[in-house]
């Protein structure tokens, strides 16, 4: 199989992407305008009839089922240019961005959330204090990383796979050392976890100074080998498709026990936390690779405008949320109506978006991020 081969393109995995990418609009919206999201320690109305269990399953989602796609289109992608240029490449097209993001959007993103929440809950608070104080938690590695984390861990894992590729340039040990560093991944990211759901064990730790957790790092690290692995080897894509729909069972079965669960026993146990998690962790595994299969199996046709979207991913996902928290703000001045806010809010954002890509559409940018 060429990887670069150009007429072999996936075309019906621009539908997924194209999802992913709308979710994350209202997705967002909701948690702008909720300080405390469900964890596994706050389940007490975790169940069917709560609205936050529809993006609570959009969080499980989204992020996972991008780093499988990116995985896959890095390995399709894949040219035989030197890793210094492969490596310059990436850096321009994820390392920059997350840089500008993280440096002058996210302080920005920060203080306009506070003003917000001050309106909602009716306290006092000024812009440009609160951007005084995200710049100093920038100064000193406080400030968190919000959306951009993403872009981050793409980098890092895309770059391991530039000089993973061309150290292994035999095809056959090529699919043999990926299966090898999948299993390894997974292995390191139990023990790691171990020592976290079960704190005499070890201590948990942070990767960097900003809140970036190991555990994370190799949890995501899964789904984008798996990407890889679905586009290197022929066999497994093949198979993925004719049984796709037995992931998606599995997925609906660990979802409705984690609901069971939610609504029966107490959620602050620590042996009910540790449930949640490995069902939790099945439930996404088992989601995201029979979506990706469904995807597989439909039409190859391309549409331009599915195609469009997916070209300006990139620029779609740094700038949406700054389009969100800046609507939020505006409308936190005129209503304190949840439902009025969360509509108008995400409305607002797919009109910005979709004027967005229109603009650099007219200018020739994109930055889409399966390139």
């Amino acid at each position: 199989m060429n990887l670069t081969d150009k007429e072999d393109y996936f075309y019906s995995l621009n539908w997924l992407q194209f999802l992913i990418i709308a979710l994350g609009v209202p997705y967002h919206t909701w948690t702008a305008l909720n300080k405390n999201f469900y964890t596994f320690e706050n389940l007490q109305n975790f169940n069917f009839f709560n609205i936050n269990t529809i993006f609570w399953i959009m969080h499980i989602l989204r992020s996972q089922t991008f780093m499988l796609l990116s995985g896959f289109f890095l390995a399709k992608s894949f040219s035989q240019i030197s890793i210094k240029k492969n490596l310059i490449k990436k850096t321009k097209k994820l390392l920059l961005p997350f840089i500008f993001g993280y440096v002058c959007l996210q302080p920005i993103i920060s203080s306009i959330r506070s003003v917000t929440f001050a309106s909602l809950y009716h306290t006092n608070t000024d812009f440009f204090k609160e951007l005084f104080y995200s710049y100093q938690k920038l100064y000193v590695g406080s400030l968190y990383f919000g959306i951009f984390w993403f872009l981050c861990f793409l980098y890092i894992y895309e770059s391991i796979f530039i000089i993973f590729f061309k150290t292994i340039s035999n095809f056959k040990n090529l699919k043999l050392a990926l299966y090898l560093v999948l299993l390894t991944t997974i292995t390191c990211s139990y023990l790691y976890n171990k020592s976290i759901i079960w704190p005499d064990i070890g201590k948990s730790f942070t990767a960097t100074f900003i809140d970036l957790k190991v555990s994370n790092f190799f949890y995501y690290f899964i789904f984008f080998t798996f990407g890889i692995l679905f586009r290197i080897d022929v066999q497994l894509s093949a198979l993925l498709k004719r049984h796709y729909f037995y992931f998606l069972q599995i997925s609906s079965i660990s979802l409705i026990t984690i609901f069971i669960i939610g609504l029966k026993f107490n959620p602050e146990s620590m042996f009910v936390i540790k449930i949640l998690k490995i069902l939790t962790l099945i439930t996404t595994l088992s989601l995201v690779i029979g979506l990706f299969g469904m995807f597989l199996n439909c039409s190859n046709k391309n549409f331009n405008f599915v195609t469009t979207i997916c070209k300006h991913s990139l620029e779609i996902y740094i700038s949406h949320y700054l389009y969100i928290a800046i609507i939020l703000m505006l409308l936190t001045q005129v209503t304190h109506n949840l439902p009025i806010l969360f509509v108008s809010t995400t409305a607002g954002t797919f009109l910005l978006c979709a004027l967005q890509i229109y603009l650099f559409s007219l200018v020739k940018i994109n930055f889409s991020l399966n390139k």
